[in-house]
């Protein structure tokens, strides 16, 4: 067994609950109570809902949904993406442990409230986290996905500098079309980075 990989590994799971990010003009940081007022914009609205994983969106701001924004709050691998001048959340980043690879690997979910969008700031908040996990913790493997018509995230994966790896067939709802709908995948490995450097 690697040493150094499953050192690695123990590191990322004792420090992820604890990171906060800092970039120009965002803070990545965990959730805490009031942020679910501010993600509101997204969890509302249709084609955020619908691009973000084919669920429907809320219609009213009750007990019951800020409670389910409050469980964020004790899930290490869920991140709000909040504007650095105001601490305001304006977007959500979500890291999810991968199983079926022979190296430690992690799929970024992330989304931005409408009126923050074409701003960057999903490009900064998830190029900062790839930085932090690939260069600083050394994790092997990052995925990304997207449905076919989120052009806008699969124009921002290859921005990123990410392959593409593949559809994953009907692993998306498609709340338009009431059906299944494939998610197209890209990836980045950590070795590949590390050599195009040297």
């Amino acid at each position: 067994p690697d040493i150094d990989a499953a050192l690695y590994s123990m590191a990322r799971s004792a420090l992820i609950p604890h990171l906060t990010l800092v970039t120009s003009r965002l803070i990545l940081r965990h959730f805490k109570k009031g942020d679910a007022e501010h993600l509101f914009e997204s969890m509302s609205d249709r084609e955020t809902c619908a691009m973000d994983g084919g669920y429907d969106p809320e219609t009213i701001m009750d007990e019951q949904y800020i409670a389910s924004i409050d469980e964020f709050i004790g899930d290490p691998h869920r991140f709000v993406i909040a504007l650095r001048s105001n601490n305001q959340a304006i977007g959500m980043l979500h890291l999810m442990p991968v199983k079926d690879r022979q190296v430690d690997a992690m799929e970024i979910g992330y989304l931005i409230n409408p009126s923050q969008r074409r701003k960057g700031y999903a490009f900064e908040a998830v190029n900062k986290m790839i930085s932090i996990l690939m260069d600083d913790m050394h994790l092997d493997l990052i995925l990304l996905g997207a449905c076919e018509k989120n052009k806008a995230s699969l124009t921002m994966i290859e921005k990123l500098g990410f392959h593409l790896e593949g559809r994953r067939h009907k692993a998306f709802w498609d709340l338009d079309e009431n059906k299944p709908v494939d998610l197209i995948y890209y990836y980045k490995d950590r070795i590949e980075e590390v050599s195009h450097e040297s």
